[in-house]
Formats: structure tokens, sequence, C-alpha cells
């Protein structure tokens, strides 16, 4: 690892704010040639998420894309959830969180600047004294298509700018 891919790491780690008591974690991480400017559209255009997460039916935010607001997702095939955006940073970090029975999803969206772009992460925890049961329940779904929606939002903003040339 050079130099600064070790910062980017360190500054990676400190970003994401895992629960060492999680029962469920996963992450995915992938370079966009974008920059955070062009990815952030992205994400605050909640209506979109469909767009670049095919795991996603149907998303709403009431009001602004905000720390405090709160939205609706409905997970293809799914039931639709609640989720508040706990914590947003500017073209830089939105969390959400999704009540459950006695568990809670954590959902960090994190957006880097590196080398040649932006790197783009997404990391998954559920927490919570029912934590294991959802992650029985759900876990395989969301590991298996993370990494698609993260490849959704290379291929958009990627092609954007190679059309904008």
């Amino acid at each position: 690892m050079n130099n600064l891919e070790s910062t980017v790491q360190s500054s990676l780690q400190s970003t994401l704010k895992i629960d060492p008591n999680a029962v469920f974690n996963i992450e995915y991480s992938a370079i966009s040639s974008a920059s955070p400017r062009q990815i952030w559209p992205l994400y605050s255009q909640v209506a979109q998420w469909n767009v670049w997460d095919h795991a996603i039916e149907d998303s709403t935010l009431e009001g602004e894309f905000v720390t405090g607001s709160v939205g609706t997702l409905t997970p293809t095939g799914g039931q639709r959830l609640p989720f508040t955006l706990t914590e947003v940073q500017f073209e830089r970090v939105f969390v959400t969180d999704t009540p459950l029975p006695r568990a809670k999803v954590i959902f960090n969206h994190v957006l880097e600047v590196v080398q040649g772009g932006t790197r783009i992460t997404h990391q998954i925890e559920i927490v919570g004294p029912e934590a294991a049961r959802f992650a029985a329940i759900f876990g395989d779904n969301m590991r298996e298509h993370m990494p698609a929606a993260v490849r959704g939002i290379v291929e958009i903003t990627d092609t954007q700018i190679s059309q904008s040339v």
C-alpha cells in the first residue's frame, strides 16, 4: 500500500462509523473518474436511487437532503421501510438509519477524492438485539446487490464524463 492509499484508508476508517457490536457488516468501494460534485446529485435526488441501485423499487424523501430528514425506501419485491438521514456532509458523506423491530440498519455512503477521481464506499451494518435474525433474512441480498449499486454510480458518472468530452 502506498502513502496515498494508506492516507485514504485511514481517512475512510475515521469517516465510517462502524459499530464494533454490529452482527452484520459489509462494505464495497469502487473508483469513479468523476468528482464528488458530479456524483452527489445521484445521492441527493432520492426519488432516482433506483436508477443506480436496481435493488430499490421506490424511494422518497420528505423535505431537503439534510441531516434529520426522513423518507421511505421500498426494496424490489419488499415492504416499504422508513429511513432517517442521520448525517449529511455535502459532497462527502451521508448516512441513513432504518429502524427494524429491535434492530437497525445503518447505511454509510462515503465519497473521497483520490488520485484519478473519487472513491465511492458503501457500508451497511445491522445492529441491535434482533440483528442476527434480520441479517439471516436479507443479509445475503444486501451482500449480493451492494457491488452492483456502487458500480451503477461509477457507470453513470463515468459515462456522463465521457459524453461531455
